[in-house]
């Protein structure tokens, strides 16, 4: 026979509803699937957008090349290269959670 605690609850079924409660606090706790991946595709396009768009005016001669207008589009990829490396480590990060 086995023991129970006083309220008729098995050693072995507390555990277990004790796992099933953390288990749902920590499904809780994460952000849902879809609307994760949503955010991080919205977090990666945002630079990577920007790095299309300042390769285009380069590639398209926009600008005379050491001008103050081609500095500020050298300087403009060069940051967003920084913000899509940053949202890249920050998603690495999570996923090794």
């Amino acid at each position: 026979m086995r023991t129970t605690h006083s309220a008729g609850i098995t050693p072995t079924n507390a555990i277990a509803i004790e796992n099933g409660r953390l288990v749902r606090d920590l499904q809780e706790a994460m952000p849902p699937e879809p609307a994760f991946v949503a955010t991080l595709s919205h977090e990666i396009r945002t630079p990577l957008n920007n790095i299309a768009g300042y390769g285009e005016m380069l590639a398209d001669a926009a600008f005379e090349p050491h001008s103050p207008q081609w500095n500020d589009v050298i300087g403009g990829i060069q940051r967003s290269v920084r913000e899509l490396l940053d949202r890249l480590g920050v998603a690495l990060d999570l996923a090794h959670l």
